[in-house]
């Protein structure tokens, strides 16, 4: 919608997106289900890992243009949770985007890259050499 961001969870084809503006007036209502996603989607990577050898690799996209402090707390909650992926052992890595003239969200994927223990965390200027989809 206008006020959440399109949230795309597609571990099949291996796409996992958070995109757009999040305000939304109800973040925990929002939030809520997408982190309860990623803790059942680690109890699959666990089994997978334990019965095939499986350890998908994994990068999240976090193409945010603009997100309030309510749904910034939720964006660190998922960020340790994928912390914690890496830190047993699982292949899961974070692209933050953001556009050149955007300090604001530079400074938040600054803020959150220095919470997080393991999980490899890349900042990728919008438009830049990096910047492949």
């Amino acid at each position: 919608t206008d006020d959440s961001p399109k949230v795309v969870l597609d571990d099949q084809n291996q796409v996992f997106l958070f995109e757009g503006e999040s305000r939304p007036q109800h973040a925990f209502k929002f939030f809520e289900p997408v982190v309860n996603w990623l803790s059942e989607y680690g109890k699959i990577l666990f089994w997978q890992k334990e019965h095939f050898g499986k350890n998908r690799r994994m990068t999240f996209q976090f193409r945010l243009s603009y997100f309030n402090s309510t749904s910034a707390k939720f964006i660190g909650d998922v960020l340790s949770i994928l912390d914690k992926y890496c830190q047993d052992g699982f292949e899961v890595r974070v692209k933050w985007f953001y556009q050149k003239e955007d300090s604001d969200m530079k400074e938040s994927g600054e803020e959150y890259l220095k919470m997080i223990k393991k999980l490899p965390f890349k900042m990728v200027l919008i438009g830049g050499p990096e910047d492949k989809n």
